[in-house]
């Protein structure tokens, strides 16, 4: 048997960037499945599975994961009023995508306002970007397996 709960997550909460960015597509211009190299097409948001406890029991196999999404802009004057919107908006994108994936209930429980820090392979030169963390409680998936 297959196995395909990280991938159902990721493409899960990519399905509602993407349709807040065909919505809003000034506001989010890019979306990634995982975090990107370099942040050149901002404002953009990645996914991220976060890390994975598993737990076997006889049957059973139980997969928890916590992701997080995280929105990257820049530190212009214009984009500073707009993370405020799209605070507001993904949150309530999240908020009416909670069953996007099937068979689990995704729920932002954290939107932690950051800065992310990239260096640039080919100059060796550090950009820092301001981002927005939303976390989610923990997406729990149950599969079965045999011994």
């Amino acid at each position: 048997m297959t196995t395909t709960g990280a991938q159902d997550i990721a493409t899960g909460l990519l399905s509602i960037l993407n349709t807040y960015k065909t919505a809003n597509p000034t506001l989010l211009r890019k979306t990634w499945p995982e975090r990107p190299s370099a942040f050149s097409e901002n404002p953009l948001a990645y996914v991220d599975l976060g890390p994975e406890r598993v737990l076997h029991t006889s049957g059973t196999r139980q997969r928890t994961f916590t992701p997080t999404v995280t929105y990257v802009s820049s530190f212009g004057e214009k984009d500073i009023g707009n993370r405020n919107l799209v605070r507001d908006g993904l949150l309530d994108a999240f908020t009416a995508g909670v069953s996007v994936i099937s068979g689990m209930k995704i729920i932002v429980t954290d939107v932690t306002p950051s800065e992310e820090t990239v260096v640039n392979p080919s100059t060796g030169t550090a950009s820092t970007y301001p981002t927005l963390i939303f976390t989610f409680a923990e997406a729990i998936l149950l599969e079965g397996r045999s011994l």
